[in-house]
């Protein structure tokens, strides 16, 4: 077998066009009408955040944005929109750390799960876009 983190090795990678040329016709669309960030969706994502959560690895805490007032908050709702407009995000921003838990007394790489820190700011505008879509 190869390694687990080298699971594909020297071979092809997997190919999806046989599993979406079978299952197309079952995978809905949905339009959505795209607008852009708000100070108010912030805000309801804020409302909601666990103020107990870990520091995010860019520093931030979520206790800390929802402290800040709306005019601070209104400098993360530029940057928001500014990636979404350019598609650009910055690296600090994209930084996630994955840690591996053991699920058991073994040292076996397979019984470990990864669990992934990602920066507090990515997770913001990730929940808030979420809200928009559900």
């Amino acid at each position: 077998d190869p390694p687990i983190f080298n699971m594909y090795g020297d071979g092809p990678r997997p190919n999806s066009a046989p599993f979406l040329e079978r299952y197309n016709s079952y995978i809905p669309t949905v339009q959505m009408e795209y607008r852009p960030v708000t100070v108010a969706d912030l805000r309801s994502v804020l409302s909601r955040a666990k103020k107990k959560h870990a520091c995010g690895v860019d520093g931030w805490r979520f206790k800390e944005i929802h402290a800040l007032p709306d005019c601070l908050l209104e400098m993360f709702v530029r940057l928001f929109n500014t990636i979404e407009e350019t598609g650009v995000w910055p690296e600090a921003v994209m930084t996630a750390l994955v840690s591996m838990l053991p699920k058991t007394d073994t040292r076996l790489p397979l019984d470990h799960r990864p669990i992934t820190v990602t920066s507090v700011v990515y997770r913001l505008w990730a929940c808030s876009r979420l809200e928009m879509v559900l």
